[in-house]
């Protein structure tokens, strides 16, 4: 047996639920609790063993100072680090995970302190803007000389080579998706529902916020509506641009076709996959350069035998081939956009079927978890074995 310490700031976002899915799909020989600055949505993310310290005013200021003064990017609290070395002292574990390169950065010193083996995943935001920070960059020099580091696409990987980490010591191991959980086994071509005049049906699940592009898909829809008026939009999600994008649908005339759903749990979204025709996700990269890794959801849709339209954004071609096995538009470019739309109007399911086989064969959650277990068991017995 191994214990796993999983480290991360917040435990969990709603929209982390690939965090919890790989936590809970270890294989047997693995035993694992969490380390957490912040306990959040119990109820989503049941799990038994949780060892938190939360992040007080005093130490936000502090952390404040330190970059104003241009010292380190982040750091634990005196008390955090002290509750933290208290839970590795009695827990003992082979091996520290931690999820995202803020809080890799925050459990470093402790890690070092206890000479235990680490891996510190990078998930978008932490490999994109972030960089732009001289004390971010400057203290990711520390972690890429100690950590193993694992990048969600091979683009991610490529970017923090050229910021220093070894080429040696990075890997990239995609987050993968449970593919029998979305499978859907028979859909009705697009092209014999447009035949018939029948409801079409355009999916994007995700928060809105600036990088998921939302008024594109409204513009370029609304351009759709006008030679296909059967066409239906439906959003699931939440979040700080919802409101505008409801004005948005008003002002373009198109608010009767188009749905706001709020937030959807799993179950929920694999439900609304199985009964849509076509899913839309148009990642942008956001004003203060935040960008994608390779979106989750994107994955499930095409698990589902969805033809899917995204953008050629961080790293979703690596996922996406332009009409082989989805469509691809350049950032912000509604004209193509449309394009694609009508495309799809044709579509027969050879585009769904091979999306299918693609998750399948190299986005499969069991096959990625394989990949991060063996670079688990080579990084604790290297370190037995020094």
């Amino acid at each position: 047996m191994f214990k796993l310490a999983l480290y991360t700031e917040v435990f969990l976002a709603p929209s982390m639920t690939f965090i919890f899915r790989q936590l809970t799909s270890l294989p047997e020989n693995w035993d694992a609790f969490v380390m957490t600055r912040t306990r959040a949505n119990e109820l989503l993310f049941p799990f038994p063993r949780i060892f938190s310290c939360g992040r007080g005013i005093k130490e936000k200021a502090i952390n404040k100072i330190h970059r104003a003064v241009g010292g380190r990017f982040i750091s634990l609290s005196g008390s955090c680090e002290k509750h933290f070395i208290s839970v590795l002292e009695d827990e003992k574990p082979d091996l520290i995970h931690a999820h995202f390169g803020t809080s890799a950065l925050e459990i470093l010193p402790v890690a070092k302190r206890f000479g235990i083996p680490m891996i510190s995943t990078f998930h978008g935001f932490d490999a994109s803007f972030l960089l732009s920070n001289i004390q971010y960059t400057k203290q990711l020099k520390d972690l890429f000389a100690y950590s193993h580091i694992i990048t969600v696409s091979k683009t991610m990987r490529d970017q923090l080579i050229r910021y220093g980490a070894d080429p040696s010591r990075i890997q990239c191991v995609y987050i993968g998706v449970p593919v029998e959980k979305f499978k859907k086994s028979e859909r009705t071509p697009i092209i014999e529902k447009v035949l018939a005049k029948n409801a079409i049906k355009f999916l994007q699940v995700s928060n809105f916020v600036e990088k998921k592009g939302h008024q594109y898909t409204l513009i370029a829809f609304s351009k759709l509506l006008g030679f296909y008026p059967h066409a239906k939009l439906l959003f699931a999600g939440d979040g700080p641009l919802k409101e505008k994008m409801e004005a948005l649908a008003t002002e373009l005339g198109i608010r009767d076709a188009v749905e706001f759903l709020g937030h959807k749990g799993t179950e929920d979204v694999v439900e609304l996959m199985k009964d849509a025709d076509c899913f839309v996700h148009h990642s942008v990269t956001a004003v203060n350069g935040d960008k994608e890794g390779i979106p989750t959801v994107l994955m499930e849709a095409m698990a589902s035998g969805l033809p899917v339209i995204s953008t050629i954004h961080a790293g979703i071609p690596e996922l996406i081939k332009t009409k082989a096995n989805g469509y691809l538009v350049g950032e912000k470019d509604v004209e193509s956009y449309v394009s694609c739309l009508f495309s799809v109007l044709k579509d027969d399911g050879t585009v769904g079927k091979n999306a299918q086989i693609t998750v399948n064969e190299l986005f499969n959650m069991n096959k990625q978890i394989r990949l991060l277990t063996a670079t688990y068991n080579k990084l604790v017995n290297e370190t037995q074995s020094d």
